[in-house]
């Protein structure tokens, strides 16, 4: 007959073992992580991805519909894929942005690799259509330049035409280079939200969506050739997007709106200037 042990010492080899409880049955019910084998119960029961390294925790055998979120895993950088992101972006950017910023980055498409995604798809759609016909963009420059602007002489409208011309030829990589003082700037009117790199993600995920949502503007362009009408709405989908990124992430919406808005305002004035600069300095030389 086995002995109890008597209380404070160590337990007997034929001691009973202690009844579970209904807290030990969970931690045991809980897996580990598959993919680097640290256990998930520290991420409490319902956990959907491993607080160590991010995977999605798995039950059962492999479905299509996993088969099929992996391959758009690997094929395009971000936890839940490129589409996921987009979508999320149209509905609550300001929202995505505050999750990515807070630790939920395995949801969205990294913010550098999307502007990248974005950006490349817009070039690539841009060339097939055929681009801009310069003869053509040029006739239309100059016509509006005289008509704005009447008195200048034939050598300054050719100098304008001539820097919106280049400028149009390098738009995805202007648009590029826009996000370090839209970067600035943010930091500047969300002095009290972000720090620099949040604002940067900011910045990233709105250029990003920009080249989402100016993909549209290319079917109006096949439809007029009017490169005035492509430039303006264009121009609209920056500010509109803008001021949705300020609206959905800070509360109330209009304080939000209108910081990120001015932030636009400012990095895009400053931007112009300094391009426009260059490129003067540029065709003079």
């Amino acid at each position: 007959m086995s002995q109890t042990s008597p209380a404070g010492s160590a337990p007997h080899p034929d001691d009973p073992a202690p009844p579970a409880t209904e807290a030990t049955e969970a931690t045991e019910a809980i897996p580990d992580c598959s993919n680097c084998g640290q256990p998930l119960a520290a991420a409490g029961e319902g956990a959907r991805y491993c607080p160590s390294c991010g995977q999605r925790v798995t039950e059962g055998r492999l479905t299509l519909r996993q088969l099929a979120r992996a391959l758009e895993e690997h094929l395009l950088p971000g936890g839940r894929g490129f589409l996921h992101t987009v979508l999320a972006l149209l509905r609550s950017p300001g929202g995505v942005v505050r999750e990515y910023t807070g630790g939920r980055r395995r949801a969205y498409v990294n913010p550098l690799s999307y502007l990248f995604v974005t950006a490349a798809t817009s070039l690539v759609l841009f060339n097939l259509i055929g681009g801009f016909d310069t003869d053509q963009m040029r006739a239309q420059l100059a016509a509006n330049a005289e008509a704005t602007q009447p008195g200048i002489s034939a050598a300054q409208i050719e100098r304008s035409v001539e820097v919106q011309v280049k400028m149009f030829q390098h738009a995805t990589t202007l648009s590029l280079l826009l996000g370090i003082p839209l970067t600035l700037f943010l930091r500047l009117t969300f002095w009290r939200t972000l720090n620099t790199a949040e604002s940067l993600v900011f910045s990233l995920y709105l250029l990003g969506q920009v080249f989402v949502l100016d993909l549209a503007t290319y079917l109006l362009f096949l439809l007029t050739e009017d490169v005035t009408w492509h430039t303006a709405t264009t121009q609209i989908i920056y500010l509109v997007t803008a001021i949705w990124f300020g609206a959905t992430f800070q509360r109330p919406r209009w304080l939000g709106a209108l910081k990120a808005l001015a932030a636009f305002l400012l990095a895009f004035l400053v931007f112009a200037v300094a391009v426009t600069t260059a490129l003067s300095l540029y065709l003079r030389a």
